[in-house]
């Protein structure tokens, strides 16, 4: 089994399903001890039913299990990687090939938000992934919430929290524009091949309090000029990035947005990306 990826809450590895011979992502998460058998099997439950998607834009989920201390969940397996692994070798992704993915991302989001009335409260360059037939689909929706808040895991990790809104941040309500804001700091990394906010604050290290109040008493970060990208990107990005909750667009508002209306039928496989 090939280690793919390894976060906060677990390790992906690229298995091969025997009896049809096809390739899966296995995510394994463990599980404390402390936990109660029924409190396990209802978080099973709850994570099939999440992932039981008819979305194109959602990695398909094939079954999960629990079994010694960790909760398996086996996934389709996209050969291309993350966005952030490809971010790490490309440098920065071009604002026509953006506008395609982010028509992909809005569409999953959509399928999330409206049809099923779930937030995905995890969106970062490394859960949207791409493969060579050009297919963009997000992932781990459900896991990170279900998963952190049930067993009690690190929710605090700076990795789970670059991302964050800032109504999330003060532990305010928040509703499906959290994700909105996820994607417009998603997008400024792709596009710049850097994360929005500094990564020092006085000459030292960002630490994780420091980058909490910068998120929540600064204002939003936005793309930089030099780098010549279009009115409509930028208007698409301050709009996710809009402090305030109330008055981020919603998933329907942004599908009709010029930005992705400019190139909705790039293609976003390898050669675009690569």
């Amino acid at each position: 089994m090939a280690l793919i990826g390894r976060g906060g809450q677990g390790v992906v590895r690229k298995v091969r399903y025997v009896p049809t011979q096809q390739f899966m992502a296995l995510k394994t998460v463990p599980i404390a001890d402390s936990v109660a058998d029924g409190v396990k099997s209802e978080i099973l439950m709850e994570l099939t039913a999440l992932y039981n998607c008819a979305s194109p834009h959602i990695v398909k989920f094939y079954g999960a299990s629990h079994l010694r201390g960790r909760i398996q969940l086996a996934m389709e397996y996209m050969n291309a990687g993350s966005l952030a692994e490809i971010l790490s070798t490309v440098g920065r992704i071009p604002e026509d090939v953006l506008s395609a993915i982010t028509l992909r991302v809005l569409k999953a989001f959509h399928y999330l938000h409206v049809d099923r009335r779930i937030i995905h409260r995890d969106i970062k360059p490394s859960n949207i992934l791409v493969n060579t037939a050009g297919e963009v689909k997000i992932c781990d929706f459900g896991v990170s919430g279900q998963l952190a808040n049930t067993l009690a895991m690190a929710q605090t990790r700076v990795g789970t929290v670059t991302y964050m809104s800032p109504e999330r941040i003060r532990s305010q309500p928040h509703s499906a524009s959290a994700d909105i804001w996820s994607l417009g700091i998603t997008l400024i990394e792709l596009a710049t091949g850097r994360f929005p906010y500094p990564p020092d604050v006085t000459n030292s290290p960002l630490q994780f309090w420091s980058l909490l109040r910068l998120v929540v008493n600064t204002d939003s970060p936005t793309l930089p000029e030099h780098f010549g990208f279009s009115p409509e990107f930028h208007s698409f990005v301050a709009l996710c990035l809009d402090k305030d909750m109330e008055a981020r667009p919603s998933v329907t508002e942004l599908l009709w947005h010029p930005f992705i209306c400019l190139d909705a039928n790039v293609s976003v496989d390898q050669e675009a990306l690569l």
